[in-house]
């Protein structure tokens, strides 16, 4: 219920962010977001879902496979930011692009770290302290943004909010994993580093060749079009990761519970039938809603003239 409050309440600041930024600004900061969610897959390579599969399963893989794992994850991270600079500078990223994509791919790094720390207590079924950390980020972004939108915001000043946020709820997850779980000694074992990496690797290519798909349009529009084409293109794709929230906020709990019933295909069979029923009838229902009233979610679009809504 929580996430049903808060990141649909983000999806209407982002619109007033938009809207005060202008679409220029805006449309260069989500084609550098953008760039950053397909590089990004690389930092993770399926070992989020993956390690919430195996401690659900397996109580003991916590204590034997993070000491590698943890680190492993980092090093990934480095690796993942320094490709994303690289991919930027060939596409035509400069000077101050480049940083802003530095700061972004950072912040975003940081935030896929904190969701891999979460599935520790995905796996552990604290779903409600899962629940209250998945917000966090959101909640102190939303703080940050409501604070300085009458003052004036800027797109520097935008994204090193979102950096401050995301390394602050890094922060906080981690020293809450070593409050419950206790403190990972990093002990790096080549054997386990290798077989994580082969198990993982067949869902990192799924999640990379799903991720360019979905991302790699607002990157070509604002490289071959304009940054404000790719702005007016965001602002309707927006309100499809409205609807994509509640979906990612039902499935990380499917994973798990999956795991935990492997041995059960009732349980599984009874899981599959109630996920399909809590997922598909929001669906139409939010479809419905676009086809016939469309125009009506871009009404915080106060600084634009209606040919330019993307509806």
């Amino acid at each position: 219920m929580l996430n049903l409050l808060v990141k649909p309440g983000w999806v209407f600041v982002e619109n007033l962010v938009q809207n005060q930024l202008g679409h220029v600004a805006f449309g260069t900061f989500t084609a550098l977001s953008s760039l950053t969610i397909i590089l990004a897959t690389f930092s993770d390579v399926g070992l989020t879902h993956y390690t919430v599969k195996r401690v659900a399963a397996e109580p003991t893989y916590l204590a034997t496979y993070f000491p590698t794992i943890l680190p492993l994850r980092a090093s990934l991270n480095f690796l993942a930011l320094g490709a994303l600079l690289g991919l930027g500078w060939i596409v035509g990223y400069q000077g101050g692009q480049l940083t802003l994509l530095a700061i972004i791919g950072s912040a975003l790094l940081l935030t896929q770290y904190g969701q891999f720390l979460r599935g520790t207590l995905q796996a552990h079924q604290r779903f409600n302290t899962d629940a209250v950390l998945s917000v966090l980020e959101k909640v102190l972004l939303l703080g940050l943004v409501l604070a300085l939108l009458p003052s004036g915001l800027t797109l520097t000043g935008y994204v090193w909010m979102r950096f401050a946020a995301a390394a602050f709820a890094a922060v906080l997850l981690y020293g809450l994993m070593v409050r419950l779980f206790g403190r990972v000694r990093y002990r790096w074992h080549w054997g386990h580093a290798r077989m994580v990496l082969r198990e993982t690797l067949p869902f990192a290519l799924i999640t990379l060749l799903y991720g360019a798909n979905e991302r790699v349009d607002m990157v070509m529009l604002e490289r071959l079009a304009s940054p404000a084409e790719a702005s007016y293109y965001a602002g309707a794709y927006r309100w499809v990761d409205a609807v994509m929230m509640y979906v990612w906020t039902i499935m990380p709990l499917f994973f798990a519970r999956f795991a935990a019933a492997l041995n059960s295909r009732s349980e599984q069979r009874d899981l599959l039938w109630f996920g399909q029923r809590i997922v598909t009838l929001p669906l139409l229902l939010a479809c419905a809603f676009v086809l016939f009233r469309g125009e009506v979610l871009f009404w915080q679009f106060t600084h634009s003239t209606p040919p330019s809504w993307p509806v």
